[in-house]
């Protein structure tokens, strides 16, 4: 019998939401290759997304501990990613369980304002 994922550990939510411009990707891991005849070789892999979004106005503590919170995850330690935990309809779409692609370099402008944009892959 399989249950689902247990998720425990710290949450992290800022006090502005990301800016717009974030958006979902999606990844098929199978293959195809055409040919000669006009057709395509397939071979089935798996479906799943990325979600990449930027968050524009951290102040100087909240970039900190996401900060701290990217160095304990790195890119190899599963996260939940939720875009908008409104419980309306989407709300499974807007649920992003997977690693972080790596991490961009966050730009400061002044110490209420600092820019980060990160991006999670799922996992299947």
């Amino acid at each position: 019998m399989s249950i689902g994922v247990l998720l425990v550990g710290l949450a992290f939510q800022p006090a502005h939401n990301q800016e717009w411009g974030a958006g979902r990707q999606p990844i098929d891991t199978g293959v195809k290759d055409p040919l000669l005849g006009g057709g395509f070789g397939i071979l089935e892999g798996a479906r799943k997304a990325r979600y990449r979004w930027t968050l524009g106005d951290l102040t100087e503590a909240e970039a900190d501990a996401l900060y701290g919170l990217a160095l304990d995850q790195g890119e190899t330690s599963p996260l939940l990613v939720v875009e908008d935990p409104d419980a309306t309809m989407g709300l499974n779409e807007r649920l992003h369980y997977g690693l972080f692609d790596g991490f961009e370099a966050y730009e400061r402008a002044n110490p209420s304002q600092t820019r980060w944009g990160l991006s999670v892959t799922q996992w299947v």
